[in-house]
């Protein structure tokens, strides 16, 4: 909370009032709230008032969970009331918004922070730290080559009528042409080069934005941006069915996922299951209607699922369709998904390797690194074992 007043006043005193309420015992923010707007709209407030009651207002709003009304106030306070972007990075009361994809989101909009796209531009970039150096270069040698073109073009011309030599024209015509060929190729494989990386940044920047679920009851959940540094997310992502066997088989190697900071997450394209309706139907035909659906089957169910070891190496996607358009920029339709994809992404957030079919976990375990190995420390795996 900020005590940002300088004078007794109206608005000085409601903020302090609002204040004193917030940080009490009982902690109430919505009464809190209501004396930190009253505040705003005291005639003749100054702007140190304005401030401190905008931004404590966000604070509130954070504590109610109200999460797009806290983001409004921060970049309110920060855009228009100049509060440092610092304060609230720091500021404890903002920590569970700051775990939240609505504060990605409002880097990108207010002063000092940094947006999805600058973000993608900072990661290319430090992909590979020398293309700017390379496309200045060989842009700059390619206008050059271009324009000693022109000169040699109208030299060789002026070389025809005799006002020059010919051969000798000719010659350094072919070799500008020549130039410029090579360096207007080397360019353009460089810019082609540089949009790509751009490209996939803003991919792994967009899958950073995804939420999983981090509570029993799925009200709560975060962006995988969150777990950078700690996990390594592999995502499955498929129909029904290819998602279902491919999470058994991961079960199996739920011990070398711990030891890696590895976590699955299952991300169902198409519930249509073909072979799971044809077994339902032969096991309702052969006990006698006690199948999928009835309270044989339910109880049975209910009872293996008490029985579950425990899964901390799984997440469940949050929002299911914000990840199916995500899977889908990767080319594979989520509609009617029949490919199975995978993607394995490192601690720094890179997609490592991805590919179709089912993910091959024995070489993702031998190319992972431990997460207390010297590989892990000193390069987050990344050129271990190869993409």
């Amino acid at each position: 909370m900020s005590r940002l007043v300088s004078r007794a006043s109206d608005a000085e005193a409601l903020v302090e009032q609002g204040l004193e309420t917030f940080q009490s015992g009982a902690g109430d923010a919505e009464k809190a709230l209501d004396l930190f707007v009253r505040a705003t709209k005291v005639p003749g407030a100054t702007e140190d008032e304005l401030r401190a009651a905008v931004y404590n207002s966000a604070c509130a709003y954070v504590k109610l969970k109200r999460w797009k009304e806290a983001c409004a106030q921060i970049e309110k306070a920060i855009n228009d009331y100049d509060v440092k972007l610092v304060v609230a990075l720091r500021d404890p009361d903002l920590g569970p918004l700051r775990d939240r994809r609505e504060w990605v989101e409002l880097l990108g909009r207010v002063s000092g922070g940094i947006g999805n796209d600058g973000y993608a531009k900072l990661r290319a970039e430090a992909s590979s730290p020398f293309q700017f150096v390379r496309l200045f270069l060989f842009g700059g040698l390619s206008a050059g080559a271009a324009l000693g073109g022109i000169v040699s073009t109208a030299r060789l011309v002026a070389a025809f009528g005799g006002a020059y030599d010919l051969q000798e024209s000719a010659q350094t015509f072919g070799i500008n042409v020549a130039c410029l060929a090579v360096l207007g190729f080397l360019f353009k494989r460089e810019l082609d080069s540089r949009q790509k990386n751009i490209s996939q940044a803003a991919k792994e920047e967009e899958l950073a934005q995804l939420q999983v679920c981090v509570s029993r009851d799925g009200e709560r959940a975060v962006p995988i941006s969150a777990f950078r540094g700690m996990y390594r997310p592999i995502i499955i992502a498929g129909s029904k069915g290819q998602v279902k066997k491919s999470m058994a088989k991961a079960a199996t190697y739920a011990p070398m996922f711990t030891k890696r900071g590895i976590v699955v997450i299952p991300v169902v394209l198409n519930e249509t299951d073909l072979d799971e309706k044809i077994q339902l139907l032969k096991e309702d035909a052969s006990f006698g209607g006690k199948g999928f659906g009835s309270p044989a089957a339910e109880a049975a169910g209910a009872s293996s699922s008490s029985s579950k070891p425990s899964e901390k190496w799984k997440l469940l996607p949050h929002d299911v369709d914000e990840w199916r358009d995500w899977i889908g920029k990767l080319g594979i339709d989520a509609e009617g998904a029949t490919t199975e994809v995978y993607a394995q992404i490192q601690l720094d957030g890179i997609v490592r390797s991805s590919g179709q079919g089912p993910p091959p976990f024995e070489k993702l375990i031998s190319d992972i690194a431990e997460l207390d190995s010297v590989v892990t420390k000193f390069g987050d795996g990344r050129g271990y074992g190869g993409k």
